[in-house]
């Protein structure tokens, strides 16, 4: 596939928006030479990125770096709706100032992937709002641009900030151990961190090793085995289906761990603890 190479012709301190109503409407494979923050609004989609594909779906939000190249494709014939709001490199400094962060390319480039983050319902919905406020206002006026530095500090803010915390913990990970404590992602294990966060498995692991003293395997395992603990004890569920529920392809091998955590088995923990 030919490649292209986008170049948008900024005014300094401009925010752009696009709506892409369909993949239908996408760029083929490109790149170019500025940011960009694309938001799902609805349906999935598979995002081809610099050799490797991210699943992303409703309220998923990318930032796509300069140099970054990137095409998209349907998942199983479904189509699929982003909201684009593009802006220059230029305006990290003044971005910096007022978060009061050090923002600059670099800082966006610890995977070769670029950053994914799950946007809040809330902060997606309003994305949409201000973009169809912008879309009633004359093209390039002050107010319009206000609207999009808006959103791209919400956006920042939120989702894509890349500093570390005062623990020394990146604020991505962080984020991503919240979402660890969802069922359907611990229940996934691994790949569901990759595809949250953006990152590599590979980069995963280093971090967790760093930060926490252990493997996203470790962590991904104890809560699994905590989630089970508390169905068998509080619920009738069979203990087959728990253990598919918490990502365990096979019986033995939820009963061996759990032996190993609890000293018992999964039925004994039961007839021991249930009320």
């Amino acid at each position: 596939m030919e490649q292209l190479t986008g170049r948008m012709l900024f005014q300094l301190h401009r925010i752009h928006f696009q709506l892409i109503r369909s993949l239908a409407e996408a760029s083929p494979l490109h790149s170019h030479d500025f940011f960009e923050i694309f938001i799902v609004i609805s349906g999935n989609m598979v995002h081809c990125v610099n050799g490797g594909e991210q699943l992303l779906g409703m309220n998923q939000a990318v930032l796509i770096r300069p140099g970054d190249v990137h095409s998209f494709r349907q998942v199983d014939g479904g189509d699929c709706a982003f909201l684009n709001l593009a802006f220059s490199a230029e305006m990290l400094p003044e971005l910096s100032s007022f978060l009061g962060v050090e923002l600059n390319e670099e800082s966006y480039r610890e995977s070769e992937f670029p950053p994914v983050a799950l946007l809040p319902e809330a902060l997606s919905a309003r994305a949409q709002e201000l973009y169809g406020e912008v879309c009633l206002l004359p093209p390039g006026s002050a107010a319009a641009d206000t609207k999009g530095r808006v959103l791209l500090v919400s956006l920042l803010e939120n989702a894509f900030l890349p500093s570390a915390t005062e623990s020394g913990c990146p604020r991505w990970l962080l984020s991503l151990e919240e979402e660890l404590r969802k069922p359907e992602v611990f229940s996934e294990g691994l790949p569901a961190l990759s595809r949250i966060s953006g990152k590599t498995p590979e980069h995963i692991c280093r971090s967790y090793r760093k930060y926490r003293g252990m493997t996203p395997q470790q962590a991904i395992s104890a809560l699994r085995l905590a989630y089970a603990a508390n169905l068998l004890i509080s619920t009738a569920i069979p203990i087959l289906e728990i253990s598919l529920s918490c990502g365990y392809s096979s019986l033995s091998h939820f009963y061996s761990r759990f032996r190993e955590a609890y000293g018992m088995s999964p039925a004994v923990y039961r007839e021991k603890f249930s009320t």
